[in-house]
């Protein structure tokens, strides 16, 4: 008998469709013809044993909403009106602590979703195989020249938004995706039009639709990057939790704060933390909290 190989995206199929059969509310993104995504990464440190993915999708109406808050809340804040904006790794500066709470309590008050994913750096193919012999293939469609780790990247991020797209959306959706600097892009966004090519084949295997996509890379602009630092705060805390739990050791105060927000679903905003990896040749998909 042959034997049927799990996929990671039909894992992430499966735990979706637990929660709906079990009355969990999920997101929906029916009230706009256009879905914003913001995505982040991290993981990238040797002392890193996972990869951390987060996107955070918000139809146009609940983006224009949080630009009105955030704007609010820079005019009140008179600390924070000299363009900076709020980052995982300068979550020890006093203002920023401060304004925290009531900057995600903003995306909290609007429909959407924000979905974090761990890999465990042991299962580099949760996804997608890639070796140099798929590096070279990719090469030869013209897709450019990526080093394997760097494709391996590209295909955990890539599978996760086009089943994010094919679960979540409806087929007349258009999409524009914010990243963050990354080298998936070259960090200089050389390399998007080959990202975006390779997008469009990640759909083909899911039968869907090919619908608009418009690409902008961080451009750094105090709006933009207020979303982006809300996918950047989940990626580095959700990161940062895991592993220190998983040796014992203590929290950083930022990483139970940001963790606390993450763990309560009472709100408009879905959150959902995952770790993909491998266990004796299974692939396996955990929930960090329950839901």
């Amino acid at each position: 008998m042959m034997r049927i190989q799990i996929t990671g995206i039909d894992l992430l199929r499966e735990f979706f469709q637990s929660l709906k059969s079990k009355g969990f509310e999920l997101p929906s993104f029916q009230r706009s013809s256009e879905v914003i995504v913001f995505s982040d990464y991290a993981g990238e440190r040797n002392e890193d044993s996972y990869k951390s993915y987060s996107f955070l999708i918000l139809d146009k109406l609940s983006s224009l909403e949080v630009c009105h808050k955030i704007i609010e809340l820079r005019e009140t804040e008179r600390e924070w009106k000299d363009g900076s904006f709020i980052e995982y790794k300068k979550m020890g500066d006093k203002v920023r602590s401060r304004i925290l709470p009531r900057f995600l309590k903003i995306f909290d008050d609007v429909e959407g979703m924000i979905l974090t994913v761990l890999i465990d750096k042991k299962s580099p193919d949760y996804f997608t195989r890639v070796t140099h012999k798929e590096a070279k293939k990719i090469e030869e469609l013209g897709l450019g020249r990526w080093k394997v780790h760097i494709l391996r990247k590209i295909s955990d991020v890539l599978s996760i938004l086009s089943f994010l797209e094919k679960y979540f959306l409806d087929e007349k959706t258009s999409i524009i995706w914010y990243s963050d600097r990354d080298d998936i892009f070259g960090a200089h966004q050389t390399k998007s039009v080959e990202t975006l090519e390779m997008l469009s084949k990640f759909r083909q295997v899911f039968e869907a639709k090919q619908k608009p996509l418009k690409y902008i890379f961080d451009n750094h602009l105090i709006l933009n990057s207020d979303f982006l630092a809300v996918a950047d705060l989940a990626c580095g805390g959700v990161l940062e939790y895991y592993q220190r739990t998983q040796k014992k050791v203590p929290l950083k105060e930022s990483t139970e704060q940001i963790m606390g927000w993450l763990s309560s679903n009472n709100s408009k905003l879905k959150k959902f933390m995952l770790v993909g990896q491998v266990e004796e040749s299974n692939k396996q998909l955990i929930a960090i909290i329950n839901y």
